[in-house]
């Protein structure tokens, strides 16, 4: 039950945040409007001041980039941090999960080894203590009389043949 309960938690944070992240790459603006200084300047004449000299398209594209990725940063760091809650929510019922487990696993073994010490202990005083009809000692009085049962019934038979 409580595998099943932990699979079912998982499937659904992960439900939960593949659609709740899905929705935040559309919230990227177009190119926001600024102040820019536009020169026009001519093959061969010199700039009117220092720097970098970029063709339209690769101003437009550089412009696009920075400015995605300024908003990008920001939803991707809060994604992240939403994934990291998310896998540190599952790590802490993991181990919650594996410490019930282990405390299962350590009861049955010390419930089994309690009862074998006690059989153990049973066993041993069994064979120290043995009841009184596997003793050595009525072992030897029942031979003592069979032979002597013997003896007797041998004596008798041979009297009487005699």
């Amino acid at each position: 039950m409580v595998k099943v309960l932990a699979i079912l938690t998982a499937v659904l944070l992960l439900l939960c945040s593949s659609v709740s992240f899905g929705e935040e790459s559309a919230t990227i603006p177009p190119v926001p409007p600024g102040d820019d200084i536009i020169r026009p300047l001519q093959k061969g004449a010199p700039a009117p001041f220092a720097g970098q000299l970029f063709s339209p398209e690769t101003a437009l594209r550089w412009g696009n980039w920075l400015t995605q990725y300024r908003y990008r940063l920001t939803i991707d760091v809060k994604r992240e941090r939403a994934l990291c809650a998310i896998e540190q929510e599952h790590s802490k019922e993991l181990l919650r999960i594996e410490k019930q487990r282990a405390l299962a696993v350590e009861s049955s073994l010390t419930e089994h080894l309690r009862s074998s010490e006690v059989k153990r202990q049973a066993l041993e005083e069994r064979l120290r203590n043995p009841p009184w009809y596997q003793s050595i000692e009525l072992g030897m009085v029942i031979g003592a009389v069979s032979t002597v049962a013997v003896l007797a019934v041998s004596i008798w038979a041979l009297e009487a043949r005699g």
